[in-house]
């Protein structure tokens, strides 16, 4: 399927090293696989390393008990990022808002900026939310394919995602950071319908 306009589901902000320098070095979440499809040990299902384990976090980014009803962003205790919850309350960072790949920065872009949609674009909406200082933090921004693909679970069947810490989750494509090396004028998203890694054109 093709997304002329991907949603634009997470920003996130990085607690244990600097946006300047992404590293993909610390821990990787197990995918939540628990069905083996063959007899030879070394499938997904035959690991358990680091489960998903996720903490709610309220506005300011206090702790809160795993049942609260109500919070404002996950933190992953596997891999230390941060992750803001979508809304039902028809602010920009509602469900259902839809955003076009646009980063103005060169040196981050892949050499195409995408579209500039004049407040329906990516960066619109990080800016947005850094704006506001979302959870007291003023740096927040899309994550890369890798970040993105920490939070899927193999297990889950309606959209790859566990719907008790991530509960407004929408089945379609998500958009990343990442430029595709094939190519400049497309971006990688994740489908939380079948779970894959999808590169596809910058919107223009």
């Amino acid at each position: 399927m093709k997304y002329d306009s991907v949603f634009c589901l997470w920003a996130i902000f990085i607690t244990f090293f600097s946006l300047a320098s992404v590293i993909h070095s610390g821990p990787i979440p197990d995918t939540g696989q628990q069905t083996s499809y063959t007899d030879v040990f070394g499938e997904d299902s035959d690991y358990l390393i680091n489960p998903q384990h996720f903490t709610k976090l309220d506005k300011t980014a206090n702790t809160l008990n795993s049942n609260a009803e109500a919070w404002v962003m996950v933190r992953d205790e596997t891999t230390g990022l941060i992750w803001e919850i979508k809304q039902t309350n028809n602010s920009i960072q509602d469900k259902s808002r839809q955003f076009l790949w646009y980063d103005p920065d060169n040196t981050t872009n892949g050499g195409d900026s995408g579209t500039n949609s004049d407040g329906s674009d990516t960066n619109d909406y990080i800016r947005t939310l850094n704006n506001q200082a979302l959870g007291g933090f003023k740096d927040w921004r899309l994550p890369d394919i890798y970040e993105l693909a920490t939070l899927l679970n193999m297990n889950q069947n309606a959209n790859g995602i566990l719907s008790e810490y991530f509960p407004n989750t929408m089945q379609g494509g998500y958009w990343t950071s990442s430029t595709y090396a094939g190519s400049a004028q497309k971006a990688w998203y994740i489908s939380f319908v079948t779970g894959k890694n999808v590169y596809d054109k910058k919107p223009k």
